[in-house]
Parts: structure tokens; C-alpha cells; sequence
């Protein structure tokens, strides 16, 4: 199959398009500035910048994809984001959006798959998940992320909502426990809010299950099987890193940080699991990351 994957050289690019060329897949890797990465995983690269609507068209045209995975971001790589750092993802997951699914209808293609997140959602199934409200500056996140979800389904695409990304190569691996040793990382409040996480290649695997078995006009959540609190979450890393554990601080601070730490909800992936014939490595955040950190 022909495959256009837009942001092939990101977090979950890489390991995308690794599995798709190993499995005989034709893939065209889109990227703004790392064709040589793209190059590197064994696909065709194509630059062009997701913000030039024009530019971004005549490359996905030129491929000729069969199937578009849409997995454009830039979320810094830092331990905890704030929403000023966020503005030109969330411009991704509304404009670049817009922009990718005008590109698809040019080149005929009539499948599309993206990339979301499950944190901006509470509820842990998918039929009863409702956007987060009333979350100061990171509501246009939150508002982006919806953009991008109802743009892909009324194009009858699939929706992927991801949770966390750790293993190796992500901030959860490589900057959380160095802001953990520095003292730089704390728990706002008890830290009894329900994490998500889900390990890259298991992220990877589960767009490969979707090309095959995802349902148009669907969304799934792709998380491991058991949330983890965020305290024990925040523990267990220090733990596994051999670094101090985090102090508990009192529940104040900006609304979307005492959020994370202490309502969110965690997301259900048995829909995906049934649906997509979708297995995974590192079923549990408690087992798998330590793992992650013996490779």
C-alpha cells in the first residue's frame, strides 16, 4: 500500500514508518527539516511545512497515498509543558489539520488516520469521554485537540487517542528523571489523578492495527491496560531512575496543573484491544517502564 505519514520523523514517525517499510509498505515520510532521518527508516522523504496549505498539497499529491497517517506535532521536549509552549502544536491539530485533509481530497485519498490525546478528555471509555473544561491556558489545547478529532471524522477518518508517549527517546524517559534529580519536578496536591500511559512502540503498532482493521468514523483510545495514579507514576520513575522521589506541594497553581495531577481520569483501551485485534509488548506502565530503562 501506498502510505503518506505526515510527521515521519517525530516521536511515533519514526517507529511508524520503520514497521510500515519493514511490512513492504511504499511509504512517503513528510518532514519540514530531517529528510535524512526519513530517509534513514527506509521511506521516500517529502519536505514541505503543514502551515503552507499549498506547498503541503502538491507533496501529498505527488505520493499518490492510499492512506494518510496524520501525526504532525512539537511538543517540547521538557518534563511538564505550559500551554504558552503549546501554540504551534495546537496550530498543527486545527490549521495543519485543515490543511492535510484539503491535501488528501486533492490526491483522491479517501483514508486518513491521527493522531489525538486522551488527557484532554475526561471519562475512560470512549463513548462517554467529554472534553476537559475550565482549564485556564491550556483549554486551547484542549480546544485544538477537538478541532483536529471532528475534522478527521467528518472526513470519515479513524482517530487515534494516545496516551502518554514513554520509552526510549521521549520526556518521560529522558527529562522527567533528570528534573526528579535536580528537585525541579514536584506533586501538586496528593496526586491522586489517573495517568495514561502508553509505550512508543506499542503506539506504532497500534497505527499499523488500525491501517489494517480501523473502523472509518471511529475513535480508540491507545493506552496501556491500567491507569496509574499520578504520585505512584511519578514514584515509580524515580524509583527505576535511581533518583530522588518527588515532594508533594500544596494543591495551588495555574487550574491545568492541578488538573493533571488530580482529576484526571485515565483512559479505557478495550474498544481498540477488540476492535483492532490489537496486542500489546508493555501492557502495564509498573513493568514496562522500568524495562525501558534495562534496554
Amino acid at each position: 500500500m501506498r502510505i503518506f505519514v505526515a510527521g515521519a520523523s517525530g516521536a511515533l514517525g519514526r517507529p511508524l514508518v520503520r514497521r510500515l517499510v519493514e511490512a513492504g509498505h511504499e511509504v512517503t515520510g513528510l518532514t519540514s527539516k530531517n529528510p535524512e532521518v526519513v530517509a534513514s527508516l527506509g521511506a521516500r522523504p517529502a519536505e514541505a511545512n503543514a502551515f503552507d496549505a499549498e506547498g503541503l498539497r502538491d507533496v501529498v499529491v505527488a505520493a499518490k497515498p492510499e492512506l494518510i497517517v496524520h501525526a504532525l506535532t512539537r511538543i517540547p521536549h521538557t518534563p511538564f509543558i505550559t500551554p504558552g509552549r503549546l501554540k504551534i502544536n495546537d496550530r498543527l491539530r486545527e490549521e495543519g489539520t485543515k490543511n492535510l485533509i484539503a491535501a488528501a481530497l486533492a490526491a483522491g485519498t479517501a483514508r486518513l488516520i491521527a493522531e489525538s490525546i486522551t488527557f484532554a478528555f475526561r471519562g475512560r471509555s470512549e463513548e462517554n469521554m467529554r472534553p476537559v473544561e475550565h482549564m485556564g491556558g491550556f483549554q486551547r489545547s484542549v480546544v485544538a485537540a477537538q478541532s483536529l478529532e471532528s475534522q478527521v471524522l467528518e472526513f470519515e477518518g479513524v482517530v487515534l487517542r494516545f496516551g502518554l508517549f514513554y520509552g526510549p527517546g521521549t520526556s518521560v524517559n529522558e527529562e522527567i528523571p533528570k528534573a526528579l534529580k535536580r528537585r525541579t519536578l514536584h506533586i501538586i496536591g496528593p496526586g491522586t489523578g489517573w495517568w495514561s500511559f502508553i509505550h512508543i512502540d506499542d503506539a506504532a503498532n497500534a497505527v499499523v492495527a488500525a491501517i489494517e482493521k480501523g473502523k472509518a468514523g471511529e475513535t480508540y483510545n491507545i493506552c496501556d491496560d491500567e491507569p496509574i495514579l499520578a504520585k505512584e507514576a511519578l514514584a515509580l520513575i524515580a524509583e527505576a531512575a535511581s533518583v530522588p522521589k518527588p515532594r508533594h506541594l500544596p494543591n495551588v497553581g495555574p487550574r491545568y496543573l492541578r488538573y493533571y495531577f488530580n482529576k484526571m481520569t485515565g483512559a479505557n483501551n478495550s474498544k481498540a484491544k477488540i476492535d483492532l485485534a490489537w496486542t500489546l509488548e508493555f501492557p502495564t506502565f509498573k513493568h514496562g517502564f522500568p524495562e525501558t530503562l534495562r534496554i
